[in-house]
């Protein structure tokens, strides 16, 4: 293993422990809860990407990099509906048209 490999590993480590501690300080707070929904895919897509890069067998690679996609998918979407959030966008007429179609 690579020590470069390592970095994925740090970054999961790193995104896991801020979206818990965003989450616990008020996970009634819907602003809270997205910010730790963002975290936690940036965390799950490192993590799959450690692993990816430590296989010795590279027949399990591309299934590994598919695996990761389920992180990084919804990350526009989130950010999006944080970003209407934090925007204080009162009329829900905008998150009814264009949130269910990302």
């Amino acid at each position: 293993m690579h020590p470069y490999s390592l970095i994925p590993l740090l970054a999961a480590v790193v995104a896991a422990m801020t979206g818990a501690s965003i989450l616990t300080r008020d996970s009634s707070n819907r602003g809270h809860r997205l910010m730790a929904a963002i975290f936690g895919c940036t965390s799950y897509w490192s993590l799959l990407e450690f692993l990816s890069s430590s296989q010795a067998e590279p027949t399990w690679v591309p299934w590994m990099l598919r695996l990761s996609s389920i992180g990084w998918m919804p990350l526009g979407a989130l950010c999006l509906h944080l970003f209407l959030e934090l925007v204080g966008e009162t009329s829900s007429w905008l998150r009814r048209r264009c949130l269910p179609f990302l």
